[in-house]
């Protein structure tokens, strides 16, 4: 037997099943929504036979060595061995074979981009999803490896804080967006297609594949318990905000203390305080006064619209005066990042808040990270509608700010005006009186 020779001929039987695979779905998809991955030349399995061992590419199990000769073996590169052992191994083994299918993160793969997928279920509900990405991993023998795996590139807002990439999906990989995963496929037909091309090449099961595939991506089964359910998802974030979200806070929230400058100094919480002397002496809050103490004379909706306009007006004043300091205030940006400021939607007096889009900022540090390379084209997280979220909310402070400041403020003018009987001793201490609503 010619080594180099034969070799040569394992890798190019290698390459035309795999190409035939690769032609199969180019004339299913489009040759523009497929990609081949991962494909060694003849130049790479050569080098990879001069520089690894054997056992970093071939299991022990396919080597037809045993005992003390199989150790050895093992422990050296195919190029040391001599062509007897060479010859043994390459009778064995497709060589090529076994060094191309590789670790699963590195196997020759097939990529498919689906650039508009409409999933429909069985109470014809719908969504779109943009972008989204197949990983089939091919042998050089034409078999499947395993299963296909799916991966996303362009979300919305919605999706992102349902964690939806899609129903047969757990999750969002969003502290590792290059990470493809197995959709979950029930007992469907494509089960026993893909069953079979992991023992077998057949180019009409791959047809099939393609076909299942195709149809696979477009299906939410309820049957088939989803990971995430359209009736759920389309449910919309908006909650309303009222009384039972306005709660007294006697601490200063944590949102506000967690709060950080461009520069990462923390905002202390004498800064909230001097924004209270500003809302007070601004005589926009409406009093009132019942059993013998001062309230608020106004409705939650008012006071919270009144606090929130208060808030913006000397914020903005606050930040323009500090612009230029060592220190300046948080952006727009990172009020709206942390929550500090909530967008919001008003009608019939009533406030909602989309609490999802509050989080919508934190959002813009995964807008551009790598997720797959696709016809050598870098593949990059998106959100379509980010740059959408302001033109349709106004903005609130958070509910515990505003709770926080209904505290301070009954709390300062209750022991400031609530005393009928002021009385003061030497040390300026109020003896008497003293009233917390």
């Amino acid at each position: 037997m010619n080594i180099e020779e034969e070799i040569k001929r394992q890798y190019d039987e290698g390459v035309a099943k795999v190409h035939r695979v690769y032609d199969i779905f180019k004339d299913f998809f489009g040759e523009d929504k497929v990609d081949l991955q991962n494909m060694y030349t003849l130049q790479e399995v050569k080098d990879r036979l001069a520089e690894d061992n054997i056992g970093d590419y071939i299991s022990f199990l396919k080597l037809p060595f045993h005992g003390s000769k199989l150790s050895e073996i093992e422990a050296k590169t195919f190029n040391s061995l001599n062509s007897e052992d060479q010859e043994s191994i390459l009778k064995a083994v497709n060589i090529c074979t076994e060094i191309c299918a590789g670790d699963a993160e590195d196997a020759l793969f097939i990529l498919v981009w689906f650039p508009s997928v409409r999933i429909t279920n069985e109470n014809d509900r719908h969504v779109d999803i943009k972008d989204l990405y197949a990983k089939v991993h091919v042998s050089f023998t034409g078999t499947m490896i395993s299963t296909f795996s799916l991966n996303r590139a362009t979300y919305t807002i919605l999706h992102m804080s349902n964690n939806y990439m899609h129903s047969h999906v757990s999750s969002i990989p969003r502290d590792n967006y290059i990470y493809f995963q197995h959709p979950c496929t029930g007992d469907g037909p494509i089960n026993y297609t893909m069953d079979s091309l992991n023992s077998t090449f057949d180019a009409d099961l791959w047809n099939l594949f393609c076909l299942e595939l195709a149809k696979y991506v477009t299906v939410e089964s309820l049957a088939g318990f989803p990971y995430q359910k359209l009736e759920t998802l389309s449910i919309s974030n908006m909650r309303e905000i009222d009384s039972n979200n306005f709660e007294i806070q006697k601490t200063l929230p944590r949102v506000w203390t967690s709060l950080h400058n461009e520069a990462g100094t923390l905002v202390t919480s004498g800064l909230f305080k001097e924004f209270m002397l500003y809302a007070i002496a601004s005589n926009k809050i409406e009093y009132g006064y019942s059993q013998g103490g001062y309230t608020l004379g106004m409705s939650y909706f008012n006071f919270a619209i009144t606090v929130s306009n208060l808030f913006i007006e000397w914020y903005n004043k606050k930040y323009n005066e500090c612009v230029e300091s060592a220190h300046p205030l948080p952006t727009f940006r990172g009020l709206t990042s942390n929550g500090t400021i909530l967008p919001c939607k008003v009608g019939g007096k009533k406030l909602y808040s989309d609490f999802s889009s509050a989080l919508a900022n934190s959002f813009l540090e995964d807008v551009g990270k790598h997720m797959c390379t696709f016809k050598g084209k870098d593949i990059k997280i998106n959100i379509s509608d980010l740059t959408e979220l302001p033109k349709d909310y106004s903005y609130i402070l958070h509910p515990s700010l505003i709770g926080f400041f209904a505290w301070r403020l009954m709390e300062t003018i209750n022991f400031e005006y609530g005393n009928k009987n002021r009385e003061y001793a030497s040390g300026n201490k109020a003896t008497e009186g003293r009233r917390y609503l």
